[in-house]
This record gives structure tokens, sequence and C-alpha cells, in this order.
């Protein structure tokens, strides 16, 4: 992320077509040592990015300026600056409107306009934190070494964000999104395309979470339909059976409940 002229420049997503050309050059043996390192420092600064984020969120908000600035490095925790409680819209807490200052250089901001910098933009960590904290600490150790750059480019596009949920580890959606430019469905059409033929682990691994990531789809798409008696007739092709007056609705061969009351 760069700050120029008091606007955020956020890390750009890939093309599809560099990223192909990465890859054809490196299934090939060819020398792709330029091309590799434009693609992955865009990654590293994307990366970056989506984690600098992330902190924000979860209260470590550094200041934007300092951090995009020519100088380099972390910028400074922001600071509350009002406005005054006086102030304040009646029924908001204090993190709502509440304005906070850089302490070195001064630039102020609500959370509500930081947060509109980066909206839209697929920066989201989501459930893919340490798949970008690892591509981050691998590409800063791989200087020097252009097969470590590259087995961290490639984990780093064949990576999902898993479940946070009652499902732990579940993949559920692809880093490709963040990180390479069009629609999840292209992206992911895209990345198959691009491991199809491997046998290496990173795209066995890949082919075992999109397998993992389609049944989880495949299962919240046809649920609806299976809790439905006359919707899942007709997925199987019979002739549903309208239940009896007054009957409850209940999954399709579910036992009928019992009467509490006793026999005649």
């Amino acid at each position: 992320m760069r700050w120029v002229d008091g606007e955020a420049r956020w890390g750009e997503r890939l093309r599809k077509a560099d990223v192909r050309r990465l890859y054809e050059s490196w299934m090939a043996g060819l020398p792709c040592g330029e091309l590799l390192d434009d693609l992955g420092t865009a990654l590293y600064v994307r990366c970056s990015d989506i984690l600098y984020l992330r902190d924000a969120r979860e209260g470590r908000w550094r200041c934007l300026p300092c951090e995009g600035g020519a100088g380099g490095g972390p910028g400074p925790p922001m600071a509350p600056a009002g406005p005054p409680e006086s102030d304040r819209p009646p029924g908001t807490s204090v993190g709502q409107g509440a304005r906070y200052a850089c302490p070195r250089c001064g630039w102020t901001s609500t959370r509500e306009a930081f947060d509109a910098l980066s909206r839209g933009r697929f920066l989201h960590s989501g459930g893919a934190a340490e798949a970008f904290e690892r591509f981050v600490e691998a590409w800063r150790a791989a200087a020097g070494d252009p097969d470590a750059k590259m087995r961290a480019v490639d984990l780093l596009l064949h990576s999902f964000h898993r479940s946070l949920r009652a499902i732990h580890d579940l993949p559920v959606r692809s880093v490709g999104v963040n990180l390479i430019e069009g629609r999840l469905s292209g992206t992911l059409a895209f990345l198959e395309d691009l491991s199809a033929g491997r046998r290496d682990g990173a795209a066995e691994r890949w082919r075992g979470d999109l397998a993992r990531n389609r049944n989880r789809n495949r299962e919240a798409e046809i649920r609806p339909i299976r809790e439905n008696p006359v919707l899942w007739a007709e997925q199987l092709g019979r002739k549903a059976v309208p239940p009896p007056p007054g009957a409850a609705r209940g999954r399709p061969g579910a036992r009928p409940a019992r009467s509490r009351k006793g026999g005649p």
C-alpha cells in the first residue's frame, strides 16, 4: 500500500495472463526470474495490505499515511482524538463516529471513513490469514532462491479460506479471488486449469480442497430442496404424495409424530 496525494493505493490483484505466463515458463523449465520477482512482489504487497487491514479491524490500527509513506516501516498506533463527548451524536458509542489521530503526522480519520477506503477491494483476511502470513514470511526468506519463491507463490495461490465455525478447517473459499482479477467462479476454473496434469503434493492438496469445497456448496444448494417433500420428489423423478390435511411437514421419509393422546 502507498499513500499518494491523500489517497490509499492498495496493492492490485494480478492479471490472469501474467500468472499463466509465469506458470507456463515454470512448467517448461524456462527462466522466469524477472516475472517471478514482479508478481511475487505484487503478492507480497497485496498480502501485507490484507494483514494490515486485519490488524486494524482487530484493534491494532496504525496510521495509514505513515504506513504507506516514503519512509517505510510500520505507522504508529492511532489514538482517540474526539469529538468531545458533548458533540457525539446521541445513541452512539465511543467507537461510532469517534475521530482518531496519528501522534506522528497528525492525520485524522473515523473508523467508518477508514473502512470505506478498502470496501469492495477483496482485502478481507477472512479464514486465510495464516496463508497470507505464511507467504509474507516465505517471500522474505526466499531472497535469491527462485525455486523457493515459486513454491511460495504456488502455495499461496492454491490456498483456501478455512472455516472458523463448527466444521473447523473446511475449505470455504479460494484465496485466488483476493489475489487474481476476476470473479470467484472464473478464478477457480483458472486455477484448476493451472494445476491440470500436475501430480506434486501442492496440486493434489488443491484438488482435494476444491472437491471438499464443491461438496460443501452442493450440500448448501440441495438442503432446501431435501427439506421440501414436493421439491425433493421432483429432484428424484418421483411423483410427490401430498401430506394429509393437518399433517406436519417435515423431512421426506421421516416418521409421523406419534399422538400423545391415548387410544380409543
